[in-house]
């Protein structure tokens, strides 16, 4: 093997393909560079799935980014010499692909957290690289000639990776897993079931809504916001829930709690505390696991709404 260093860029510059060298802080490199990092990325998310089909699709893509970057970094005279480069077929792939992998998932108008498994974490975290590199190609395109197939493909692949990371947590979970935090997966697993019934009572009500579900420290496992919701509701419903499991009880029965006469008065003062209903603790097998939090109508909105999302908890057998 020859050596990896040439010492030609060793005064910040780089050379293109076709031979024009350029700074290495130039807008052209920090494009190529931003699709070279979303390649990575993907390359992470890809060792971290053992389905082999879902496996092949991300490297077809990872091809697929290289002769993105390849164009990317090629001069005028380099792009006339580039064998490969992206098509219409391409984004069809891509298209027909996020088709069939979104058959069986249901519509959303919320958006939740990454992080309910290792596995949609790196996809979500290679989305948003592959966003970056779409916004480096864009803003590259006003100064230069760029392919409209690959400013088309970047924002395919985006989608495709958002509903991959859908699919391996909606319906490739393995029960029983624990993530990086040692949470269990009881509570990643009903926090989904809690998010859609909250939801779903939201919609009956006609009231768009929040809802945040933690584990039994508070910490935020999953986060959902439904369109018109208010800003001011983001929190709330984040506060409810860690009012709820940091108290182990409802944020409802803390109104009476911390009146001037009552033995928890002072409490309200408190960073995060929340003395009004719209949180609930959740309990499986008689052990504290997690709770949910609501927040977007009145308080006895919010109750009804988190409500429906301990009733979807409670179908199974929480002791």
């Amino acid at each position: 093997m020859g050596k990896v260093y040439t010492k030609t860029g060793d005064n910040g510059s780089t050379s293109l393909y076709g031979g024009t060298r350029i700074g290495k802080d130039s807008l052209k490199v920090d494009t190529y560079g931003r699709i070279d990092t979303a390649n990575a990325s993907i390359g992470l998310a890809k060792a971290h799935l053992r389905n082999p089909l879902y496996r092949d699709l991300l490297e077809v893509c990872q091809l697929k980014l290289f002769e993105i970057a390849a164009e990317t970094a090629s001069d005028t005279q380099g792009k006339k010499n580039l064998r490969g480069q992206i098509k219409e077929e391409d984004i069809s792939f891509l298209e027909t692909a996020i088709d069939e992998l979104s058959q069986g998932l249901e519509d959303r108008n919320f958006f939740s957290i990454p992080g309910h498994s290792k596995k949609s974490a790196f996809l979500h975290m290679a989305r948003t690289d592959v966003r970056l590199g779409e916004r480096g190609l864009v803003e590259l395109a006003k100064t230069e000639e760029v392919s409209s197939y690959s400013l088309k493909y970047l924002n395919r692949l985006s989608d495709l990776l958002f509903i991959l990371s859908r699919v391996v947590d909606e319906k490739e979970e393995v029960p029983g897993e624990k993530s990086e935090s040692g949470v269990t997966s009881v509570i990643l697993e009903w926090a989904r079931e809690i998010e859609k019934a909250c939801f779903q009572k939201a919609r009956e009500i006609s009231v768009p809504m929040a809802v945040a579900v933690t584990d039994a420290k508070g910490t935020l496992v999953s986060f959902g916001v439904m369109d018109n919701t208010l800003g001011i509701s983001y929190d709330l419903a984040k506060d409810k829930a860690y009012t709820a499991a940091l108290l182990r009880t409802d944020t409802d029965k803390l109104r009476d709690l911390t009146n001037p006469q009552a033995s928890l008065y002072g409490l309200q003062s408190r960073d995060r505390i929340v003395v009004f209903g719209g949180g609930l603790p959740l309990f499986h097998k008689g052990q504290l696991i997690g709770a949910v939090g609501v927040s977007g109508g009145t308080v006895e909105e919010d109750m009804l709404v988190v409500k429906a999302g301990e009733e979807a908890f409670m179908k199974g057998d929480r002791g």
